[in-house]
């Protein structure tokens, strides 16, 4: 019984140890052996930073902002799903081929444009991944991500085009 108690603590103070030198070693030290593909952030907001606008958009106001063409649409889809149908006058800037087209786009665009980011539909995670990489990289300031995407926008039976863009 005796060397049971001693075995039980000599477990409990090694993993002790190693949650020790986890916690200080930080992400230096995975625990899991992958990487994912995507990283989502949400929104984080720095508490000492000013109040930022909330950062989803929905179908009504994305309609009356095209009606003001003062807007850039961000297609996060595959280029294939752009080609087959995307909200009219959006631009194919897929996640995966960000780095290709990134510098073409944002030297045609001001900084300070409203950038709309869409994907599939509210299940799909993309546009949180592009709008993500567009604020870390401070490629442009005003940022919205319309949830709903591109099953919303047929399903209201919106304008939609189809084929490569004229940009």
């Amino acid at each position: 019984m005796k060397q049971f108690i001693v075995q039980s603590i000599c477990i409990i103070a090694g993993c002790l140890l190693i949650g020790l030198a986890h916690n200080h070693l930080g992400e230096r030290i995975p625990l899991f052996a992958f990487e994912p593909r995507y990283v989502v952030v949400r929104q984080v907001q720095d508490p000492d930073a000013p109040a930022q606008p909330d950062i989803l958009i929905d179908r009504e106001t994305l309609q009356a902002a095209l009606e003001r063409e003062d807007i850039l649409i961000l297609d996060a889809r595959d280029h294939s799903d752009y080609v087959d149908g995307h909200i009219a006058g959006a631009v194919s800037l897929p996640i995966s081929d960000y780095d290709t087209h990134i510098e073409r786009i944002s030297a045609v665009y001001p900084p300070d444009i409203e950038v709309v980011v869409y994907c599939s539909s509210a299940t799909c995670e993309l546009a949180d991944a592009l709008a993500q990489r567009l604020f870390a990289e401070k490629i442009f300031s005003n940022i919205k991500i319309y949830r709903q995407g591109m099953a919303d926008w047929s399903n209201a039976q919106c304008p939609i085009e189809t084929g490569e863009a004229n940009e």
